[in-house]
């Protein structure tokens, strides 16, 4: 590869090949064993898709102080946030408001509160969606993680445990779905060939749109 594709390459236990732009650096996960000179024809069948990725990097985002005023997005709206003194804890939506109140008003607290809040919100978004699709996949005893991640949207394990990035509550409810489906129909089809986006593209026809989104607007960085 030139000097243009440096990258870091990282070995595991895993059993496929990946690549991820993080915080401008490309990095390469593969198995163990993998030979180089495979790892460097998958990178430049992915270079176009690399460049592309690099040259639409964000700003770093300007860190949350979560303090009184600030935005917040919620379903792909922008509130403001309204810190309230009070010794019952709340978080509910008002007119243009993120309105929290609490009894500890520290950015800390405020901060778990939040995070929390996106969590049951992208739960209960996540749950309804597989409710949508239940005849479509296989869902019985899947295990739904949800926490905050740096480095994806979603993911399904070898195991089929399905798991999500909270940000994504700030996402609207289309970008949501988009996500969700994709890692259903990861439990069915493990990689990202031509028949794993023609499926995407059944349940999500506008789903480029939805990745457009995530790639322009919403951010992978802390909250």
């Amino acid at each position: 590869m030139d000097e243009l594709f440096l990258y870091t390459l990282v070995r595991s236990r895993r059993r496929t090949l990946s690549v991820e732009i993080k915080n401008k650096k490309v990095i390469v996960r593969a198995p163990l064993f993998l030979g180089q000179s495979y790892i460097e024809h998958f990178l430049k069948n992915k270079r176009s898709w690399i460049e592309s990725r690099l040259k639409l990097l964000p700003p770093k985002e300007k860190v949350k102080r979560f303090a009184d005023g600030e935005e917040f997005a919620v379903l792909g709206r922008n509130y403001r946030l309204r810190l309230i003194f009070s010794n019952h804890k709340e978080i509910e939506l008002v007119k243009d408001n993120l309105v929290v109140s609490a009894a500890d008003l520290n950015p800390k607290y405020i901060r778990k509160l939040i995070e929390n809040y996106y969590i049951d919100l992208l739960r209960s978004e996540t749950e309804a969606i597989c409710a949508k699709y239940k005849d479509k996949f296989d869902l019985s005893g899947r295990k739904l993680l949800f926490k905050f991640y740096r480095s994806k949207w979603g993911s399904c394990s070898a195991k089929n445990c399905l798991s999500f990035n909270a940000k994504l509550a700030q996402a609207p409810q289309d970008v949501i779905e988009y996500v969700v489906v994709h890692e259903l129909v990861h439990l069915e089809i493990k990689n990202h060939s031509r028949n794993f986006w023609l499926t995407v593209s059944r349940f999500c026809p506008n789903y480029k749109s939805s990745r457009d989104y995530l790639n322009k607007k919403l951010h992978l960085h802390e909250i």
